[in-house]
C-alpha cells in the first residue's frame, strides 16, 4: 500500500513544529478540532500514533520524532530542487 496522505503530512509538521494543535491551526487557518481531526486519520493511515496527548499539552512519540526529522529533511530537499527547477526555467508561467 502506497502512502498518499502528503497534505496531512505537512500539516503534521506544523503540529510539531509549533507543539499545539491550536498554534498550528492558527497558522494553517484551521480549527484546532480540524488539525486534530487531520492528525488522527494521519495516525490511522500509518498504523502508529505521531503525539502523546496530555491534558495541558502534546509530546511527540519516538514515531513521531522520527517522522518528522524525516519529513522535515524531505520537504526541505523538494523545496531546494524545485527552486533551483524554477531557476532554470525557461519557460515560466506568467
Amino acid at each position: 500500500m502506497r502512502f498518499r496522505s502528503f497534505d496531512s503530512l505537512k500539516l503534521f509538521c506544523t503540529v510539531a513544529e509549533k507543539m499545539s494543535f491550536t498554534a498550528a491551526g492558527d497558522v494553517l487557518h484551521m480549527s484546532k478540532g480540524a488539525v486534530s481531526y487531520q492528525v488522527s486519520k494521519l495516525e490511522g493511515a500509518l498504523g502508529f500514533k505521531l503525539f502523546e496527548r496530555r491534558h495541558t499539552h502534546i509530546r511527540l512519540t519516538p514515531q513521531g520524532q522520527a517522522l518528522w526529522s524525516a519529513a522535515n529533511y524531505h520537504f526541505g530537499q523538494l523545496e531546494t530542487v524545485i527552486s533551483d527547477l524554477r531557476d532554470r526555467s525557461d519557460d515560466r508561467l506568467c
